[in-house]
């Protein structure tokens, strides 16, 4: 006859402790889901607010591309904190008039679609004896419409020589600018024939073409065209022009000659402006 070992009572006191752990882990569970559910609910709260309607792009749109509201365009519910920038974008409630408009400048999406987005593009009408030039430059504030002069810098080789005793009096580059008295017309700067002074020196900074931006077309005669082409030398990227922004002839003040009293010069009729 077999007989078996029969195991050791339970102490009395180790039930009771494994009860306690496990309504304890029942608790501590419960509160995290009461803690849970309290966070989700005040996080929504949050953004549960007044909102307004903004117009954003479905897509990355280019320059010059008509839009098809219904499929260039969303809208979007946004705080009413950017009232205000509602207020710049398209008329959420008038997206069908904007049809056939054209953008002047790159929009990603996602991004806003602001009024001054579909103004005037611009046109390029080129009359004898003008031509257009598009040179590699560093563009900076410059937009279509400026009037600009072109500054090249080259090595003061012979301003080595000749300063070789006064070194202090000696420049190592020499500046020569090229450009009539009231400059050249700016056509365009990249890919763009209107742009605001604004948009150049806010929205450029996220543009992922600024690279690609670094060129100008000017208004120029043949005669001018050369005398670029014959300074400038290869148009290569390390050989770009800087353009000098040349004041406008409407707030120009009156030139004051020896001898004339300032107040006689002041009513002389203003000069004429630039075509």
């Amino acid at each position: 006859m077999t007989m078996s070992a029969s195991s050791p009572p339970a102490a009395p006191g180790s039930a009771a402790a494994s009860k306690v752990f496990l309504l304890v882990a029942v608790l501590l569970g419960l509160l995290a889901t009461v803690l849970a559910f309290f966070f989700i609910n005040s996080a929504g709260a949050g953004n549960s607010g007044p909102t307004i309607s903004i117009v954003v792009a479905v897509h990355d749109m280019s320059p010059n591309m008509p839009l098809d509201p219904a499929r260039d365009l969303m809208i979007m519910p946004v705080p009413q904190q950017f009232s205000k920038l509602a207020g710049r974008c398209l008329d959420p409630k008038s997206l069908s008039t904007y049809k056939g408009e054209r953008l002047n400048r790159e929009i990603l999406g996602g991004q806003p679609v602001m009024l001054a987005d579909i103004a005037a593009v611009g046109d390029l009408t080129l009359e004898k004896p003008y031509y257009a030039l598009t040179l590699p430059a560093e563009t900076g504030m410059i937009i279509p419409g400026d009037f600009v002069k072109i500054i090249l810098t080259r090595s003061n080789l012979a301003g080595a020589v000749s300063a070789a005793p006064d070194a202090a009096a000696f420049l190592p580059y020499d500046a020569t600018i090229i450009g009539k008295e009231e400059g050249f017309k700016v056509l365009a700067v990249g890919g763009y024939l209107f742009k605001t002074r604004a948009q150049t020196l806010a929205s450029d900074q996220y543009n992922s073409n600024a690279a690609a931006n670094k060129t100008v077309t000017l208004q120029v005669t043949e005669a001018q065209a050369r005398e670029v082409m014959s300074a400038m030398g290869s148009l290569s990227n390390s050989n770009r022009a800087i353009l000098l922004l040349c004041p406008s002839a409407k707030t120009a003040p009156p030139e004051v000659t020896s001898g004339e009293p300032a107040a006689a010069a002041a009513s002389r009729p203003a000069a004429a402006t630039r075509p």
